[in-house]
């Protein structure tokens, strides 16, 4: 119930929405990264595949697709940047962005070291429409 308030939240502030994606999807993407996905972050992908063509939140926060999330990942892989860091999401077109580390629990800032900002992607969705300092 909580995921359906932020997505109209989000709809209410005129980000435009993808489509949902299916569980197969989430599941390869999984696969692709070797990472686990939480069940509010696979409840909200389920019924919004992120933002649409890159669209923000008056916060200036996109949500990515999963197509982008793997193309996120990929390209710190390639880069032999920090690959056990998985974002999900940017602030002002990638000045800093918000994800998972791959082994601790909870949501992450990353610009040069990782900060812990929330324990779930749902609290961390409420944090970007609240406009909370943490995220910043």
């Amino acid at each position: 119930m909580i995921i359906d308030n932020i997505i109209q939240e989000f709809k209410d502030q005129g980000v435009e929405l993808n489509s949902g994606t299916f569980e197969k999807d989430i599941s390869d993407l999984e696969l692709h990264l070797n990472f686990k996905f939480k069940d509010d972050f696979k409840e909200f992908y389920k019924k919004v595949n992120g933002f649409k063509k890159r669209d923000w939140t008056k916060g200036m926060f996109s949500i990515f697709p999963l197509e982008r999330i793997k193309e996120e990942y990929d390209l710190k892989k390639g880069k032999n940047s920090n690959i056990n860091f998985i974002p999900f999401c940017d602030f002002l077109i990638n000045s800093h962005w918000l994800g998972f580390l791959r082994d601790k629990e909870g949501v992450y800032k990353y610009d040069d070291e990782p900060e812990k900002i929330s324990n779930t992607f749902e609290e961390t969705l409420l944090l970007i429409l609240e406009g909370s300092e943490k995220i910043y």
